[in-house]
């Protein structure tokens, strides 16, 4: 199936030009006024007012839209922490709600549609998103819950496939099952309808006079995992899967696609790389030039670049490869999985800056290590990493 996927043509690029301070409007609306087939060759991404063009540019705007639809577990706490302070403060709920959240603390970006965000064309931006970062074989660092891949695959939700990401009502569920908590228990369930806002719905007719017994427990969990895990986001789904198909398969069913993937297949696809950054591989995979052109393996300033990346922290070293690439997220096989070497070039000048779309760095020949140490250190802060280059 992933033969079948378009691969992103030099010549044939849609051509996206957005504000950076107005991302994430301005990319939905170009995204979704395209057709599909327009998109199917990939884009290329110009920030208006911004000098840097090129696959770099496109990388980090992947990056930039995928971590405003797809927010973290750690961003909805801190964003709760934050709205409690206004409430507080001015003693006004102000509601934060995203398309798409993370039902399992313990799996921070393994995502699922939020059931109660109903602006539908969000999702299938969302499904079109990932489907050109499958086409530029961009890592997005995003998951897919179990049970919302398996629903794609129109495959029935089974107490089983809950366990990992569900485990708390993986182990209520089994335990009734068992013959626990059936008390006073009848066919509804509490679905969540707003922020903060539940109401009681009936699993089947009469659900509400219906108690649950031993002798048909084993109907009601199923029918509570169908109604919690397919009924309550099937249109969310709907449409996310349309725009993730429509750019890989035209008007082939989605679920063929999902059908021949495991959720393996697609966690090594847009997640990438688990296993971190290897020194030995950042250096197999780094070219110099030459003589007579840019520096050698041996040169000292080499060298010294190398103890200082060899010095920095996991964080430092992502960050100077993001400084240096565009990327954040390396592909399954880690650097060497890259479509290309990594490239430091010789250039007269104060301050390293990059090419990310060649994955050029361009390093000053420092006379000192304490020089060169600064520096890298400096486009190796958070701040400083990001945009193309650095002026």
């Amino acid at each position: 199936m992933l033969m079948m996927v378009p691969n992103a043509n030099h010549f044939n690029k849609k051509i996206i030009r957005i504000h950076r301070d107005n991302l994430l409007a301005e990319s939905f609306q170009q995204i979704s006024d395209a057709s599909s087939e327009s998109l199917q060759h990939g884009i290329s991404v110009e920030f208006i007012d911004e000098q840097g063009v090129g696959d770099g540019v496109t990388r980090e705007w992947f990056e930039l839209v995928s971590n405003e639809i797809f927010i973290s577990k750690e961003v909805q706490v801190e964003e709760e922490v934050e709205v409690e302070v206004e409430e507080v403060e001015v003693e006004e709920e102000v509601e934060v709600v995203h398309p798409f959240h993370v039902p399992c603390s313990d799996f921070t970006r393994r995502f699922s549609p939020n059931p109660i965000f109903v602006e539908w064309e969000q999702f299938e931006f969302a499904g079109r998103l990932m489907g050109l970062a499958l086409i530029h074989n961009m890592q997005l660092n995003v998951f897919l819950d179990s049970a919302f891949f398996l629903h794609l695959a129109g495959v029935v939700i089974c107490l089983e496939d809950i366990k990992e990401t569900e485990p708390e009502l993986h182990k209520t569920l089994k335990s009734m099952l068992e013959g626990h908590g059936l008390e006073d228990l009848t066919f509804e369930i509490d679905i969540q309808t707003g922020k903060n806002v539940y109401s009681l719905e009936d699993l089947c007719e009469d659900g509400s006079s219906t108690d649950v017994t031993m002798e048909n427990v084993a109907k009601y969990v199923h029918l509570y995992l169908q109604h919690r895990f397919v009924k309550t986001i099937s249109k969310q789904s709907s449409f996310f899967a349309k725009g993730f198909t429509d750019l890989l398969l035209g008007s082939s069913p989605h679920k063929s696609f999902f059908q021949v993937l495991s959720l393996e297949d697609l966690d090594l696809i847009f997640g990438g790389d688990q296993v971190g950054i290897r020194i030995e591989d950042w250096k197999n995979h780094t070219i110099y030039g030459g003589e007579g052109y840019g520096y050698q393996a041996t040169d000292k300033q080499i060298l010294w670049f190398w103890e200082v990346v060899e010095g920095m922290s996991k964080e430092q070293q992502m960050n100077l490869l993001k400084f240096w690439t565009s990327t954040s997220y390396l592909p399954h096989g880690g650097i060497g999985g890259l479509s290309r070497k990594l490239q430091i070039l010789k250039i007269e000048q104060e301050y390293p800056t990059s090419a990310t779309c060649l994955y050029s760095l361009k390093l000053p020949p420092y006379d000192t290590f304490e020089n060169m140490k600064f520096w890298l250190e400096f486009v190796a802060e958070e701040e400083n990493c990001r945009g193309f280059g650095m002026q």
